[in-house]
Parts: C-alpha cells; sequence; structure tokens
C-alpha cells in the first residue's frame, strides 16, 4: 500500500485502533524497518503490542500520536 493511503488511514483511525510497521515507517517518511526497531529500543516510539498467537506487532494508533505530539509534528 502507498505511504499516502496509510497515512490517510491513520489520520482517520481511532486512537485505540492498530497499524502496522508499513504504517509507522509512513508516518516517519519512510523510515527503514530497522529505524524504526532503533527508535523503540531508544525510546523514541512507542512499543508495540502482540495481537496475535503468530508474533505480528501491531503499535496503538493513539501511542504514535503521542509520540509524534512528544518531537513536534502533530498537535
Amino acid at each position: 500500500m502507498s505511504n499516502n493511503k496509510l497515512l490517510l488511514q491513520f489520520t482517520s483511525a481511532p486512537d485505540d485502533s492498530f497499524v502496522k510497521i508499513d504504517t509507522v515507517q509512513a508516518i516517519w517518511g519512510g523510515i527503514a524497518k530497522s529505524t524504526v526497531w532503533r527508535w523503540r529500543r531508544n525510546s523514541i516510539i512507542p512499543d508495540p503490542v502482540n495481537i496475535t498467537r503468530t508474533g505480528t506487532k501491531l503499535w496503538r494508533v493513539g501511542d504514535l500520536r503521542e509520540a509524534l505530539k512528544n518531537m513536534g509534528g502533530q498537535k
């Protein structure tokens, strides 16, 4: 899915919904997956949660919005 579609979905999603890593990458301008994990390790972005038994990690939209506010990227 294109970054624009991912960002549109993120913008319209309720805070209690979840997004995959590709959306997290798009939010911060198309950063690499390794950057997402490094930023998580350095507490720049929130930890994902495991939703499924397969180990899929998803981020809460509200947590990501809060991280954006803290970085000065969104009000």
